[in-house]
């Protein structure tokens, strides 16, 4: 596909449209990470920090080290906008509709070091983040099997964290999210015509042209996607046709750590260490063979202006390719 500079694309997946416009958009300098060790692991009044437990309401999970010490932990939101004991409620009238907030809210705190985000972490502690992610996943499923779950994960102010000390979200809503339903209607929609999972047909592509492609290991898959909502954005997708993230086994969930961090850390070298915000995409229907699961980064580096919120047309102040060569290093 030959096409100007200049240009507007879409895919399948998200059906949004992107205008690429590459000139708007500055070439980021390689950086080196800032090594966090000189600052103090534990913070005075940080909630999330070892020895502040009398700030939390409860610890719900945890898991812990060969020394007993914890190494994740999941916990109640202090602040939530949905409530489990608020009852099921609805009313609606002409042209209005109302439903009580009831639903759940959670944080994985991601792990004890105040400083230590996803790019200054190993790999083996980003995959118990993931199990612990599971694990939270699953007995919330269980316990509120009318909630819909979605996790992710706020890096930086701009990506809406408020606390410093690395951690992840579990918000469960009483309606299914709009955008992953639709999305979810859409991989339905191409499966009953080609007989195979949209996101497989994408990850094969990318893998083939690897114009795209960030990094592979024998598990997963991550690339820029082809209408990038916004510059070095980043899918990991799993090799294995999979709906719900919690069937990752063991080995997977190590995989996704490893590529998960190649993503932290080349967008703290390569990419001027923006803000960015992480999120699960995984199938509402766990039956579901037409909708493989992924993580996706989407930076926050630019702002939806007037035109964006008018139009629901997003414009990428970059080219995907170029971004994917940036954080390849190359």
């Amino acid at each position: 596909m030959n096409l100007s500079a200049y240009h507007v694309r879409r895919d399948r997946l998200t059906n949004q449209w992107v205008a690429c416009a590459p000139d708007r958009g500055e070439r980021p300098k390689r950086t080196q990470i800032t090594n966090p060790d000189a600052k103090p692991g534990r913070v005075a009044g940080c909630p999330f920090c070892t020895g502040n437990e009398h700030m939390l309401p409860d610890i719900l999970g945890e898991t812990t080290g060969g020394d007993g010490t914890w190494r994740v932990r999941a916990v109640p939101n202090k602040y939530p906008a949905f409530h489990a004991n608020t009852a099921a409620t609805a009313q609606t009238n002409h042209i209005y509709e109302g439903r009580s907030a009831h639903g759940h809210q959670e944080v994985i705190i991601d792990t004890p070091h105040h400083h230590h985000g996803w790019a200054l972490l190993e790999a083996e502690q980003i995959a118990r983040v993931l199990a612990m992610y599971q694990r939270r996943y699953e007995a919330l499923n269980e316990a509120h099997p009318d909630l819909y779950p979605v996790l992710f994960r706020n890096h930086g102010g701009r990506a809406g964290a408020s606390l410093e000390h690395p951690h992840s979200q579990l918000i469960a809503p009483p309606l299914p999210p709009t955008e992953m339903q639709a999305e979810e209607q859409r991989c339905r929609t191409f499966y009953e015509e080609e007989g195979v999972p949209l996101m497989a047909t994408v990850r094969t592509r990318e893998l083939d042209a690897e114009d795209r492609l960030v990094a592979a290991n024998e598990h997963m898959v991550a690339f820029v996607p082809y209408a990038a909502p916004a510059p070095y954005s980043v899918w990991v997708v799993p090799r294995r046709n999979a709906p719900r993230f919690t069937d990752m086994t063991e080995a997977e969930r190590y995989a996704c750590a490893d590529l998960a961090r190649t993503v932290a850390r080349r967008y703290a070298t390569c990419a001027n260490d923006p803000d960015y915000n992480m999120t699960v995409h995984t199938a509402l229907d766990a039956e579901a063979p037409y909708v493989v699961w992924s993580l996706r980064f989407t930076p926050r580096v630019s702002v939806r202006a007037g035109f964006e919120l008018g139009t629901s047309m997003l414009i990428n102040p970059s080219l995907p390719e170029v971004d994917a060569k940036v954080l390849r290093g190359a």
